[in-house]
């Protein structure tokens, strides 16, 4: 994989573990610490209460997951793996496009919140709410939602990674420019 790869990688790892935090501490406060749940921020909400209030955070971090997905698409989903053309026959492609495609959904759902925020709530509900939140309450749809596109995303970083290791024989193609 080349370095450029790697970093992007790791950068969309980095935003991963984030999004987590923010959602497992914002779970902490409301079943840990019995905070009443309009008040569980979550943790940059505690101290940026507006990035909560606007839905900003979470909008942002369900469309740089979304990006993420797809600017990790030729590697995970078609196993281009090197700049230099070499293509692998990754196993992690089913996975990378169930993540990718719940990530969609997530953030459709993300925008009709941010939407909301901007200018009023729909549904007749006194806060901004998405459809499947009609029936879930918000911090456990969001847990689910998040752990829906973490675990596939999960098996696909570790089959490419199982894929590329010099001690496991598999099928290479190399793929020539046209």
């Amino acid at each position: 994989m080349s370095p450029k790869n790697k970093w992007l990688v790791f950068g969309f790892a980095f935003l991963m573990l984030a999004h987590w935090a923010e959602h497992i501490f914002q779970a902490w406060q409301v079943y840990v610490t019995h905070m009443p749940r309009a008040c569980a921020l979550g943790l940059l909400g505690m101290k940026y209460p507006w990035l909560i209030k606007t839905e900003a955070l979470h909008f942002g971090f369900a469309v740089f997951t979304t990006v993420g997905l797809f600017m990790l698409w030729d590697i995970y989903a078609n196993g281009r793996v090197a700049p230099d053309y070499m293509v692998i026959h990754p196993t992690s492609g089913p996975y990378w496009k169930v993540a990718t495609y719940i990530s969609i959904w997530h953030l459709f759902e993300h925008t009709l919140l941010f939407a909301q925020a901007m200018t009023h709530p729909w549904f007749g509900k006194t806060a901004p709410t998405s459809l499947i939140q009609l029936i879930v309450p918000r911090i456990e749809l969001h847990l689910f939602y998040n752990s829906l596109v973490t675990i596939p995303i999960a098996i696909a970083m570790y089959q490419l990674w199982v894929n590329m290791r010099p001690s496991t024989p598999k099928q290479v193609a190399i793929k020539m420019p046209v």
